[in-house]
């Protein structure tokens, strides 16, 4: 069967005639040695992000990688591209097995990696490899979704140096200039600096929530919804920070700094849950009744600069007035509708004490002295003895805290795991615990008793840094405590951590953790091991000190550099003198100067530079002055020698002191003769 050819229509070729052949020029192929250096950086990339993820994904992307650099060392030619459609779908299946899905930070740029992984892989001549370099760069600045820090940024800038110099290798024959290369995109990199820096500052912020993907990253959080023995102790060696502080006037005093989170009211088995339906907006009726209370307490103002967290409680320190930010409920909570996506800052007011008034059905409320166990017949006969020598529920609270101080309790950073029965193994047989034991304890105790108790957990206290004038607060300040409903005072905190270890109150548990690192925690109840962590020598003075100069730059950064958004670049405009309110008017008009500055800095290192003759060039250029002086001009093009002969036969009577002359600077210009510029200077003389 003959089936017809299609050709294009007559009128068709008439509108678009054809056109003449265009010979594609030749693609130049990469030096294999810096595709080596390319597969390099991808790998450091691949092992960055496992360290970062913790996940092992990215192991797959170095296989792919390792064999791309086998295929290059033995000559072998690359792999057929049909591989690459069962290669991709692996990597998707790891990516998804590994991190849940695709959609979020880690499994995002994992997936990422595996991509380029075999994008390099397939890759055969310059063009592709240029690709592939700008994947690289792409993924190393993605590195500042994971970290902003000082140290980062600096690694980060190394390597973008050595990606740029894997660049220019990648179009030369071998790797002889790779240092003149490097120095190159070191000089390149500095150049654009000053342009990125007025780009960051006045580069218009965009005000709006970029987060509308759902991720499975998981943000740190120190503080559960769900409280039991060893939750906080397991953050009492975390480094991590949670949030700064700075106060506007006066700090607080460090006995005051406790920074409410969450509040747990219902108990079972020595675990506390927290109960939402229990808690309300404040309404202004309750904050007339709780500025009853704390009217004789100095209002406190503060911003706080939180980091990256998956909690919608935000600390407040006690007791919140008002806050720009978040919802304040009856229970003296602070908290947001929505999990911040990025780190964020807010400004809040309150008036340090012990008592609240908010929710003052406490009371009457069952849900606050309801216990899911009771006491065995030790426990009970304490109950009994307590209750027959007072009915004040201030005095029975203070034989409560007096038993636990005066019988052998210890506060311990690795409490022992409590197991079947936590209370009652707690109280009479371990007798060693972390904040959230004693808490818990008292908790229970104070109900069995009749009064009204729910724990609270959140931080407590900080590191003050004297340079920065700043509160730094870690996940190890993370802290429980209780509060009780007294008639007439409504709820009045009780730390009974403070009974056992009043050294964690006043000091902190920075000191107790040097004190613990050194080793000196069996001394730590005659006093002389925190002492010398208290009061250390020089040596620990001047490493107190660099500690307190970095936390205070890493600060300064966080604060002008990562926590720079649209309102602080608003502030930014106004401190120079401008009208904040023509914002974009403003930052057009900056960064428009800015750029003509840069532009005319950047023509003006352009600009050839006038070369410094040296003492033998200014000494050979008098004597062409002079003899031009007596009608022999050198020409542009002339040699010394050729110049020499020339003039003596112009003037013979000086021919001699010409060429005495000329040899002189021969022998100074090129061999390097000091005594032959002293002859110059004589022949000058006698010209």
């Amino acid at each position: 069967m003959h089936i017809p050819t299609l050709r294009k229509p007559d009128w068709l070729s008439a509108m678009w005639p054809k056109l003449p052949g265009i010979a594609r020029p030749p693609t130049p192929l990469a030096n294999p040695n810096a595709v080596q250096q390319i597969i390099v950086l991808a790998a450091i990339a691949a092992t960055v992000h496992i360290i970062l993820s913790g996940s092992p994904s990215s192991l797959y992307a170095i296989a792919i990688l390792a064999v791309k650099s086998a295929l290059i060392r033995y000559k072998r030619p690359p792999l057929k591209i049909w591989w690459l459609l069962p290669a991709l779908a692996i990597g998707v299946i790891l990516t998804i097995v590994n991190f849940g899905g695709i959609v979020g930070r880690y499994s995002g740029f994992g997936l990422l990696i595996i991509l380029l992984a075999l994008k390099i892989l397939e890759s055969k001549d310059h063009r592709d490899y240029q690709f592939s370099v700008l994947l690289i760069y792409f993924i190393a600045a993605g590195n500042f979704l994971y970290e902003s820090s000082i140290p980062s940024v600096l690694l980060t800038l190394a390597y973008a140096i050595a990606i740029t110099t894997a660049l220019a290798n990648l179009g030369q024959s071998s790797l002889v200039n790779t240092g003149f290369n490097a120095k190159l995109s070191l000089i390149t990199l500095i150049k654009a600096f000053p342009l990125a820096l007025i780009l960051f500052f006045f580069f218009p912020r965009i005000e709006a929530n970029f987060g509308f993907l759902p991720s499975q990253d998981e943000l740190p959080s120190a503080l559960s919804e769900v409280l039991s023995p060893g939750e906080i102790s397991a953050n009492a060696f975390s480094d991590e920070l949670a949030f700064r502080v700075e106060f506007d006037e006066v700090p607080a005093n460090p006995e005051q700094l406790y920074w409410r989170a969450k509040v747990m009211t219902r108990e079972e088995n020595f675990v506390w849950y927290m109960q939402r339906f229990l808690s309300r907006p404040t309404s202004d009726i309750d904050k007339e009744e709780q500025a009853k209370i704390s009217s004789q307490s100095q209002l406190v103002s503060y911003r706080v600069l939180h980091q990256n967290t998956s909690d919608t409680h935000l600390p407040a320190l006690e007791y919140l007035v008002e806050s720009d930010l978040g919802l304040a409920f009856n229970d003296n909570t602070l908290r947001l509708f929505n999990t911040p996506k990025t780190r964020f800052s807010y400004h809040a007011t309150a008036r340090p004490g012990e008592s609240s008034s908010l929710q003052s059905e406490g009371n009457n409320s069952a849900l606050f002295l309801a216990v899911s166990h009771t006491p065995n017949a030790e426990m009970q006969r304490l109950l009994d003895d307590w209750r027959a020598t007072t009915n004040s529920p201030i005095e029975l609270i203070q034989k409560v805290l007096m038993h636990f101080r005066t019988q052998p309790f210890a506060y311990n950073l690795i409490p022992p795991v409590l197991e079947i029965d936590p209370f009652n193994e707690f109280m009479f047989d371990t007798r060693t615990g972390y904040c959230e034991h004693y808490a818990s304890a008292f908790t229970t105790i104070a109900r069995w008793l009749g009064i009204p108790a729910r724990i609270v957990t959140g931080y407590l206290g900080g590191k003050w840094n004297p340079g920065g004038q700043f509160l730094q607060v870690r996940y190890s300040d993370a802290h429980a405590w209780s509060e009780v409903w007294i008639d007439g005072s409504g709820w009045v905190r009780v730390d009974p951590t403070g009974a056992i270890a009043p050294e964690r109150i006043e000091f902190g548990i920075d000191a107790l953790r040097q004190l613990w690192d050194s080793g000196l925690w069996d001394s730590y109840f005659s006093a002389s091991g925190l002492a010398d962590v208290l009061y250390p020598g020089q040596f620990g003075r001047t490493l107190s000190n660099l500690s307190d100069f970095w936390d205070m730059a890493e600060y300064r950064w966080s604060r002008w550099v990562v926590e720079f958004d649209a309102e602080a670049q608003r502030e930014l405009i106004r401190k120079l003198g401008f009208d904040g309110d023509r914002i974009y008017t403003t930052l057009l008009l900056i960064m428009t100067i800015g750029a003509c500055f840069c532009l005319g800095l950047y023509l003006l290192l352009l600009l050839p530079k006038r070369r410094s003759l040296s003492k033998v060039d200014r000494l050979y250029l008098q004597f062409c002055t002079n003899l031009a002086r007596k009608g022999v001009i050198r020409a542009p093009h002339e040699g010394p020698q050729e110049f020499g002969l020339r003039a003596t036969a112009a003037l013979p009577e000086r021919s001699s002191v010409i060429e005495f002359l000329i040899q002189n600077y021969i022998q100074a210009k090129y061999a390097d003769q000091e005594n032959s510029v002293a002859g110059m200077k004589i022949a000058l003389k006698h010209l």
